[in-house]
Formats: structure tokens, C-alpha cells, sequence
């Protein structure tokens, strides 16, 4: 007998929901699922869309600075099969998801040392292997072990190898032939041989009565590694080589102890932890702040202060803020001991045509229909208040005939590239005329002149697939009707961000940029991340550009009224300050920056140079960063437990097993909203296990 054919409304255009509908939507499942996503406004993407403006010669703009992690086992693995399923020919850009990635394996730091900042880059070993190809995520054990090979490669020399283990293979042949330490200073190489000892016995006693004393042994020779290294690092470790190498070393021999320390290491019958235990271990740190748990756990002031841990605050926009200790230290462990190929993999145009294009491709060919300009106006409940009775839209706009086309065609070196534009089609709409005349952001979430209300009921399945920040005035009567619900409202924090993209008419060497292709991060507030983009300008029509810059952070709420003039004067300051320290000769005379370096329009002179550069706030309720606070992990809920029989949640504000804001999370959140509705195996790799 033919199975039911599942009505589902996807409400929100973002990676979660179009993770869901691509998962529901695969060729085993044809027939099964029936799918409409209902998209504010007229472009994909959530806080990771992206538009082309043809006034700025087809340049890219974007929310902000989208870099994918060599971690991100999920979201690549979607996008490759996505690129596989578009199979595109000759005089198409972007024909294959390698084209449209490219590995990127340096990083910088910035440091603050006395008499100011001092990079600090950080290059990661390019591996033989591609994100995506992942089913598993070694378990603590092997990450132990990990660390410990970061921490025998930093004792070894800044250009050791020995930092990665991107498998049980690799640590069990540190575990059968560990690594000699004979090139480590004579202090250090018992206590080393001590840790080297007891790792091994933890490896080859996975399920014994003695793991527990195994552990304990380890832990204590981690402490007189750790007291030992201390001791040799009492002086002279102000400044220098020295003083990075004493905090990295003291920053990883403390995340190790406090694991042993906590028993992150343990499933509950005593055996050793899976990956997926080891998450819900790492709720029990989650009240605690990151910095806090490693003082407590040994670390040295000057390494909780540092820009190795500051750093990963700041990619999460967390900079300034307590950060939860249980996802800062799985971020950092997925960061640098999971990732495939390369730690950073950069998209070779703008988000929006790289990521969203695909996606939307795919799933118009697999018959998934698309609503734009549809806002959602509020969730009603049934009588008995377990299901979504009916859900309250605004009709933004009404398209004049047929779906609306939301994409336009860009000239692009390699064919032609399919992107959004920077505004609405208006000639697609009833009224285009005048609504564009009214100057209404229909991306912004607020009420657009003339919209129209209507009830959307014909649905078997919800997926909400909204920012959270954006859930409360929608969500009134769930969280009346669900204690959990409103304590995900009460609890998850978001914050609003900031982006600022400049063109420069000369190459980044020539404005005095000294560490090749890099991200830097950990540098002053508020646009604490930089990164040197000059890749894209081969997708844009800027011909004269030499050199992108792309900087971001966050925005503090109250300080700000969120337009582009405010950001646009802020960021001048800031510029004035410390734009010197990674660009010096994009500086003139005065120490403001060099208007005559930015590449602007032609006719173009003084300010007006400035004024052509783009600028962004994030500030409204489904453009806000959720953050990873303290003590907030319970409160998020998983995608398929909203509480609500037909409701499920996409995004990265569920509980996943990466509770950070990330097109990661956001994916592995649809792809289990899916899985709840299929009942069939998805491939999640690094979740929970429910």
C-alpha cells in the first residue's frame, strides 16, 4: 500500500530549514514528502544570505564574514551531494563543490604584548583527506591523545607536525609507538614519559576494573607535567616565542586535566565515554565559564587572558562575554583535532551563490515549491495544545503571475553564475512601482505598507525554522502552553553584529600585509576578526580592485541605532586607531585611512570613497547571533523534542552537538528535524544519541 503523502511548511529559508527539505526531499524518499518553505522577503539564506549589487559592479555583499570549518562534516556532505545532484556542464562557474571550496590552512592571532599588538600565525597541516566523508567522531580518549600530540609538536619546535590526529588509527599508533621526546628540554621528558605512560594504559584498558586508577594516574602525571612546565616557564616568558609556547603547552595540559578531572572522560557504567556521551558529559561544565573552568583546573593567568583562548570567543561573536566551558572546549576540539584537508575552506564567491543557489536548485527540481515575501505572523495551537493548529502569515508583496524568480545572472570569468540581487525584483510584483518607491525592508521582520493577512492550515508538519531571536512575539501561546518553551525564550542570548567590506585599489602586500592569504582574530574590539578576501574580487566586476577586506563583530545593544551611517562612522574610529597595525601603508599622513587607496566608483573623490565601501548592522530580531552563555545548554531544545507533536525546530539555536552559532549546527539541526519525520536512518555525524 502507497504511503501518505506528508504535507510540510517549512517556516524560514535558512541552512536549517533547507537542510530539512533537502533530507526529506532525496530521490529514495520521491512521493513521500510534499514541501513548501515560506521565506521572508525575496532571498535565501537566513543570516548567511548574500546579494550581488549591479550598482557596485556586481560586487558581493554580505551579513557578515562566512568561513566553513574543515569540521564541518555535515554541512559539507549536503552541499557535495547537493553539487553532485546539479551536475553542471560547461559555461557554468562553480560546476563542483571543489570549485566552489578551496582549503585555506592559516590563521593569525593577534597578541596583546606591551607596546601593542603582534601576529601570531598559526598554520595547521594540510591532511590528504575531504570534508564530508566522515561518518564518526573519534571519542574523548582519542582526542586525549590529540591534545597531547599538539602539545608534544609545540615542545618540539614551531614547526613540528605532530599538532593533528584526525582518526583512532592516529592515536593508536601513538598509543603502540609514541612519538620520542628526546628533542624536548631535559626537564620536561620524565614527566612527558610519565603521560605518554599512563594515556597508554588508559588505551589499552578500555573496559578494565582498573581504568579508573588508570585515569587517576594520568591525571596526576598530567599535574606534574603541568607543575614541571610551570616551573621551567617561571621566568622570562613575558614576550617572545617563548611566552607562545608556554601558553599554548599550559592551555592544553589544563584542558586535558580538567577532563580527567571531571570525568568527561566516562560513560555512566564506567567504560570509556563515546563521542556522543562525551557530549552530554560536557553539560555538566556548561554553568561554568570557559576561562573560570581553566583556572580552576591549573591554568595560568597569563593563558586565560591569551589570544589562543580568546580567540575562539571572538568566532563566536562571545567576545567580552562569559562563554559556556562544555562548548568552548568542544569547540576547540572539533576546531583543531577534527577538521579534514584544511582548517578553513572558503567559499570562491559570495554565500548566497555558493551555498543557497545549489540548494535552491536542487530542491525546485525535486518539486519543493517556494513562497517568498511570506512572513510569519504567529503559531496557533489546537485545542488541546499539543499540535500547530494553524499558522498567522503577511503576504509582504503579491507576485504578479506564477512563482516569483528570485535569481538574477552574473558574468563570471569561468560562465555564468545564478545569484540573489540586492533588492526585490519589483518588476515581478503587483505594485513593484510603489513599493519600492516606499523604501520598505522586507527583510527586516517588521510590518511592510499594504501586506495582507491569511491563515496557512493546509499542513500535516511544521518545521521552524526562524532564528530564535525572532520566536517570541511568534511563539506566545507555546511557550504559555510549555514551561521548556519559555525557558528556551527567557534563556538563549542572542546579540546583534556588525560588518564592514572594504575594496582597495592596491594589493594587500602593497598596503603592508606581511602573512600571506590569512583570518585574523582575538584583535581589538569591536571588529576583532579581518580577514584578506581578495579571491572574490574574480567573481565581481570590480576590475580595478585590487585587494577585499572583510571586517566583523559585535554590536552592543543600546550603544547603537543599527543604520549603516552609524556603523560606517564607527568603524572610521576604529580604522583610525588600528587599521595601521594590519594595513600600515593604507594609512595617509594624518593617521586616518588613505581615501585614495579605496576603490570607489568612477567620479568618486574624498569622503564620498568611504561612503562607497559597505557597511552593516545586524541588528534585527532574525538577523541576531544566538550565543553559547553559560549555563544556557539545558535550555535549548532538540530539533524533534519541541514539545509539540507536529512541530519540529531547524537551527543553530537547538541543542545539537555543536551548540554554536554556525552553519554547522544549523545543518546537523535540520538534518535531525528530518530524520523525525522520515523515522528513517540520517546520517548526523558528531550528534547526540536520543
Amino acid at each position: 500500500m502507497a504511503l501518505r503523502t506528508t504535507r510540510v511548511a517549512v517556516l524560514g529559508g535558512g541552512m536549517g530549514g533547507l537542510a530539512a527539505a533537502y533530507e526529506l526531499t532525496r530521490p529514495k524518499r520521491a512521493g513521500r514528502f510534499d514541501v513548501t518553505v515560506y521565506q521572508m522577503g525575496w532571498r535565501l539564506g537566513g543570516k548567511g544570505a548574500s546579494s550581488r549589487n549591479p550598482a557596485r559592479e556586481q560586487r558581493i555583499e554580505e551579513h557578515g564574514l562566512h568561513l566553513w570549518m574543515g569540521c564541518y562534516e555535515n554541512a559539507f556532505r549536503v552541499m557535495r551531494d547537493c553539487y553532485a545532484a546539479l551536475d553542471r556542464g560547461p559555461g557554468q562557474a562553480l560546476a563542483s563543490w571543489q570549485q566552489a571550496f578551496e582549503p585555506r590552512h592559516l590563521t593569525v592571532l593577534q597578541e596583546l604584548q606591551p607596546g601593542g599588538y603582534r601576529p601570531w600565525p598559526q598554520e595547521f597541516p594540510a591532511l590528504d583527506t575531504y570534508p564530508g566523508e566522515s561518518t564518526q567522531i573519534a571519542g574523548p580518549l582519542e582526542m586525549l591523545f590529540g591534545l597531547f600530540r599538539w602539545v608534544l609538536g609545540t615542545l618540539r619546535g614551531p614547526n613540528d607536525n605532530l599538532r593533528h590526529t584526525p582518526s583512532a588509527d592516529a592515536s593508536l599508533s601513538l598509543a603502540q609507538s609514541p612519538p620520542d621526546v628526546e628533542g624536548v628540554e631535559a626537564g620536561l621528558r620524565r614527566p612527558l614519559r610519565a603521560v605518554q605512560d599512563s594515556l597508554r594504559g588508559l588505551w589499552r584498558n578500555p573496559g578494565g576494573q582498573l581504568l579508573g586508577v588508570l585515569a587517576e594516574t594520568a591525571r596526576r602525571s598530567l599535574e606534574a607535567l603541568q607543575w614541571a612546565w610551570h616551573q621551567a616557564d617561571a621566568l622570562g616568558v613575558q614576550t617572545g616565542e617563548r611566552r607562545r609556547a608556554f601558553v599554548t603547552v599550559d592551555y592544553l595540559l589544563t584542558s586535558m586535566v580538567g577532563i580527567l578531572k571531571d570525568g568527561l572522560l566516562f560513560a555512566p557504567d564506567g567504560t570509556l565515554a563515546s563521542y556522543a556521551q562525551w557530549l552530554k558529559n560536557l553539560e555538566r561544565i556548561d554553568d561554568l565559564d570557559y576561562r573560570e573552568w581553566l583556572k580552576m583546573h591549573g591554568a595560568q593567568a597569563m593563558t586565560t587572558e591569551a589570544c589562543i583562548v580568546r580567540g575562539l570567543g571572538d568566532a563566536v561573536f562571545n567576545s567580552g562575554l562569559p562563554g559556556s566551558a562544555g562548548a568552548a572546549l568542544n569547540g576547540l576540539i572539533r576546531l583543531n583535532l577534527t577538521y579534514r584537508g584544511a582548517v578553513f575552506w572558503q567559499m570562491q564567491a559570495g554565500m548566497g551563490e555558493t551555498v543557497f543557489t545549489p540548494l535552491y536548485e536542487v530542491l525546485r527540481s525535486r518539486g519543493v515549491r517556494f513562497e517568498f515575501f511570506e512572513r510569519v505572523h504567529s503559531l496557533q495551537l489546537d485545542p488541546t495544545r499539543r499540535r500547530i493548529e494553524a499558522v498567522h502569515m503577511r503576504r509582504q508583496a503579491k507576485v504578479r503571475a506564477g512563482p516569483y524568480a528570485p535569481l538574477v545572472e552574473v558574468d563570471h570569468p569561468d560562465g555564468k553564475l545564478h545569484c540573489w540581487p540586492e533588492a526585490p525584483l519589483f518588476e515581478q510584483l503587483e505594485g513593484g512601482e510603489e513599493l519600492e518607491a516606499s523604501g520598505a525592508d522586507m527583510a527586516s521582520g517588521q510590518p511592510v505598507p499594504g501586506e495582507q493577512a491569511w491563515t496557512l492550515r493546509d499542513f500535516d508538519e511544521v518545521v521552524l525554522a526562524i532564528p530564535v531571536g525572532a520566536l517570541a512575539p511568534l511563539t506566545r501561546q507555546l511557550a504559555k502552553a510549555r514551561p521548556a518553551w519559555a525557558g528556551m525564550l527567557d534563556n538563549l542570548a542572542t546579540t546583534a553584529t556588525q560588518s564592514v567590506q572594504l575594496w582597495f585599489n592596491k594589493t594587500a602586500e602593497d598596503l603592508g600585509w606581511t602573512e600571506g592569504v590569512a583570518t585574523c582574530t582575538a584583535y581589538a574590539d569591536p571588529l576583532d576578526t579581518w580577514s584578506e578576501m581578495s579571491h572574490l574580487l574574480r567573481a565581481e566586476h570590480a576590475h580595478e580592485a585590487r585587494q577585499c577586506s572583510y571586517f566583523v563583530g559585535s554590536l552592543q545593544d543600546g550603544l547603537h541605532d543599527g543604520s549603516p551611517a552609524e556603523v560606517r562612522a564607527h568603524a572610521r574610529l576604529w580604522m583610525k586607531q588600528y587599521l595601521a597595525h594590519l594595513l600600515p601603508k593604507a594609512m595617509d599622513s594624518t593617521g586616518d585611512i588613505e581615501l585614495s587607496a579605496l576603490h570607489a566608483p568612477p567620479g568618486a573623490e574624498g569622503e564620498a570613497r568611504w561612503q562607497a565601501q559597505y557597511f552593516r548592522a545586524n541588528q534585527s530580531p532574525s538577523d541576531r547571533y544566538v550565543l553559547s552563555l553559560p549555563g544556557t545548554m539545558r535550555h535549548r531544545l532538540r530539533p524533534h523534542q519541541s514539545g509539540f507533536d507536529n512541530l519540529k525546530l531547524a537551527g543553530d539555536w537547538t541543542k545539537t552537538g555543536l551548540n554554536v552559532g554556525s552553519i554547522e549546527a544549523a545543518t546537523m539541526s535540520g538534518l535531525k528535524a528530518a530524520q523525525a519525520m522520515t523515522g528513517d536512518d540520517v546520517l548526523i555525524v558528531g550528534d547526540y544519541e536520543d
